[in-house]
């Protein structure tokens, strides 16, 4: 049998918020958690593992994860949801997500993937620039 599947979903939590991957604004700082679903797209119950890369904007691996669902698995038409674990938001700028949605164990088959953008990390601090005099008028 054919496997086919998709990742219909993916989510970053954040101290409590949650946003659609990609997403924007996310204050440096802020304790990361990724959500990711993978949809059975055949007609019998397929058990669905997925791996993932959570990349920094330094291009370091921040959270490397990789699981395969318990029985029951899932049923055609169906989703599972994998979840990671907690990695800190602590660099500005553009973090990444490497993920992939495997069928069949025995014989892994990459059935779907989404290699982009998790989110973009702002500073909470506020910028700091040069202030100078560069003339002084006595009246």
């Amino acid at each position: 049998m054919a496997v086919s599947g998709k990742i219909s979903k993916k989510e970053l939590e954040y101290d409590g918020n949650r946003a659609s991957i990609p997403t924007s604004s996310v204050p440096k700082g802020k304790s990361g958690l990724v959500h990711v679903w993978g949809r059975n797209d055949t007609t019998e119950a397929q058990q669905l593992g997925i791996a993932w890369a959570v990349i920094d904007p330094d291009g370091v691996a921040r959270e490397n994860y990789g699981a395969w669902e318990s029985w029951p698995y899932t049923g055609a038409g169906k989703e599972h949801e994998f979840i990671g674990g907690r990695f800190s938001l602590d660099k500005a700028g553009t973090w990444r997500l490497n993920a992939y949605l495997y069928m069949d164990p025995s014989n892994p088959t990459i059935v779907d993937r989404y290699e982009g953008t998790l989110c973009v990390v702002v500073s909470a601090e506020p910028e700091v620039t040069l202030f100078q005099i560069l003339d002084y008028v006595v009246t």
